[in-house]
Order: C-alpha cells, then structure tokens, then sequence
C-alpha cells in the first residue's frame, strides 16, 4: 500500500531545499546558471505535487497522467542537479523515495 504522506514529505524536502554549486556552497553569482534554473524548476514543481497531494491523496485518471509527466520532468532535473555536485545527497533520496511511493500509488489506483 502506497504511503502518500511519504510522498508529501518527500516532496516537501525537495521544495525547501537549498540550492548548492558544484562545489557544495551556496551560489554567489548574481547570475543564475542553466543548473540554478533546473534546481530552481525543480523545487517549484515539487511544491506543485505537493499540494495536490495534499488536497487528493487520490488523484483521478487525468491527474495521473499529469503528475507522471512532472515526475518524468523532476527526473531530469534531479540527474542534472544531483550528479554534478556535492551535497545533493537528501534531495536525490526525497525524490526517489517520492517517485517509488507514487509508482506504488498509481499502480494501486489504476487497479
């Protein structure tokens, strides 16, 4: 049985996480480079799933399909994000654990 508020949580990890460089630091450039605006991508569609899980822990068929293509977007951000630095450690676990925890869930409500 899928746990959506592991979902929840999970997600809540990777919208408040902090964004580090390549070198584990925070950013110090004024300007924000193509990796600061997937990281930046990624956080606002976790607090986007986030909050329709939240309102429907039971998402319909049309709200499936929606959620597996941010979760495919995430994917992308997460191996962009994640393998080019340091640190990225707890948001790399949040989005697996998020992304386990829904295949559960969509494989359950497809029934």
């Amino acid at each position: 049985m899928a746990d959506v508020n592991l979902i929840i949580r999970s997600l809540d990890t990777i919208a408040t996480a902090t964004y580090l460089s390549v070198t584990g630091q925070p950013s110090t450039s004024s300007r924000k480079t193509a990796r600061e605006l997937a990281f930046d991508g990624l956080t606002g569609s976790a607090e986007q799933l986030k909050n329709i899980f939240m309102q429907n822990p039971k998402p319909n068929s049309d709200q499936r399909e929606n959620i597996a293509a941010q979760f495919a977007t995430m994917k992308a951000a997460v191996d962009n994000y994640c393998v080019k630095g340091s640190g990225t450690e707890s948001v790399l676990k949040a989005f697996n654990d998020a992304s386990t925890e829904w295949e559960v869930l969509r494989q359950e409500l497809a029934g």
